[in-house]
């Protein structure tokens, strides 16, 4: 090859009887009958290290893998690039413009036979500058720890990380093995790098590496002497752990009391919170406060869950996040889920409109029990949200009623307006 390297490996870990390597490559290298294109690499050998079988990332320009750790189960990795990264056969849209030159960053999780799990790319919330990278991680006690460096304004979770000065500064983040963002924050460094990275889950971290300019950690702040000077620092793993709850049935409106403690420095101001899940046990999409107390020690929130739209399931879950500093607990990862149960009166909406021949999803808030009527054209008239597809304007009739006495039986309509197909009338022959 012409090029100045034809490959370059970046980490490697063991995992279930074999190797896995990441790395970069130009373009044409071969690995028995497969090529390697362009970009980074996942590539996994036997113990011995035999070639098995690979997993390519590529972008538009400098794709890259930079970090890689297991939980003895799966597979952690970072990786970085412009526009648009194909990830396995996923595809993953960045938030630059193309042709910026500007670098992006992402997390993501795979089996032990390379199947993808799950990923995560921060909100880049200034984008005159590339994100920055993670380039060491690790894994401890059910937690995963991120460090690299950050070149400009981002979101991780709940938290907003910024640069300190104008050139690149350290980052670390904690995440939990199933994507989510607990901490996350910045050394306020001017031209900062990290070269090592350790951890003791729910007490410590530990980091080192070199700087050139400014360095602060917390109160403690240092001006570079030489060209490159060294620091080495240990940092509280600010953590919330979420005590046992109960896991129902509940009415909605119910009280509930969550427990929690605390590890690391809370402000006097700091706020917990408890937060409860949508019905899918999920927080990115919606997220109801139940109650906060203004505190920095272990404590119990009482809270009460919402009373009305709210769905009946056994998958809510419960968070308890802090303002001061900003970090969450996340829901463990347990077999907690909450029963709870409606007390809404049937709500289906107003009348809507549909075209010949197009389908609907019915839907009503409360209940845990349903009919719906007429049942033709429904695929199952028990469901709290059916699918129908009629051929005429339907009036439908809907019955709620509640297994756990949560609730009264409440009765509402839903009127479905069908379009007819659009008749074309010829007024002259031409």
């Amino acid at each position: 090859s012409s090029s100045s390297y034809i490959a370059r490996l970046t980490g490697l870990q063991y995992l279930n009887g074999r190797n896995f390597l990441i790395g970069e490559c130009d373009n044409g290298l071969k690995i028995l009958s497969d090529t390697f294109y362009t970009g980074g690499f996942l590539v996994q050998t036997d113990s011995t290290g035999n070639y098995l079988k690979r997993i390519a990332i590529h972008s538009s320009r400098w794709p890259k893998f930079g970090c890689i750790t297991t939980d003895g189960e799966y597979l952690y990795v970072s990786a970085e690039g412009e526009d648009s990264f194909y990830l396995d056969d996923k595809t993953i849209y960045t938030q630059y413009s193309y042709g910026t030159g500007k670098l992006e960053f992402l997390v993501a999780s795979f089996t032990s036979s390379l199947k993808l799990r799950w990923y995560f790319q921060p909100l880049v919330l200034d984008k005159s500058k590339a994100t920055g990278r993670p380039t060491l991680s690790i894994s401890n006690e059910g937690y995963l720890y991120f460090g690299g460096y950050l070149y400009t304004k981002i979101k991780l979770g709940t938290n907003i990380l910024e640069p300190a000065g104008a050139g690149y500064d350290i980052m670390f983040f904690k995440m939990d093995y199933i994507g989510n963002v607990l901490w996350a924050t910045s050394g306020q460094a001017d031209n900062a790098q990290m070269l090592g990275l350790d951890a003791i889950a729910g007490k410590y971290v530990y980091s080192g590496g070199y700087f050139n300019k400014d360095i602060q950690f917390g109160s403690l702040k240092e001006t570079h002497i030489g060209l490159k000077d060294g620091w080495v620092c240990k940092i509280n793993d600010n953590s919330i752990f979420r005590g046992n709850i109960k896991t129902g049935p509940y009415c909605a409106g119910d009280t509930i009391k969550v427990p929690y403690t605390k590890f690391g420095n809370f402000d006097t101001s700091n706020y917990f919170i408890a937060e409860l899940s949508d019905e899918d046990g999920n927080f990115d999409t919606i997220s109801r406060e139940l109650a906060r107390i203004k505190s920095s020690k272990d404590g119990i929130i009482t809270g009460k869950l919402p009373l009305f739209k709210v769905s009946t399931s056994n998958r809510y879950r419960i968070r308890i996040r802090s303002t001061s500093p900003v970090l969450q607990s996340f829901y463990r990862i347990d077999t907690l889920r909450l029963l709870i149960y409606s007390k809404d009166r049937s709500e289906p909406g107003p009348p809507q409109a549909i075209c010949q021949g197009d389908s609907i999803r019915l839907r009503s808030l409360g209940g845990s029990k349903w009919i719906w009527s007429p049942n033709y054209n429904m695929d199952d008239n028990t469901k709290r949200q059916p699918i129908v597809w009629p051929e005429k304007d339907t009036v439908y009739r809907i019955i709620i009623s509640d297994s756990h006495g949560c609730g009264k039986p409440d009765t509402a309509f839903k009127r479905i307006f069908v379009r007819p197909y659009p008749k074309a009338i010829f007024v002259l022959d031409t």
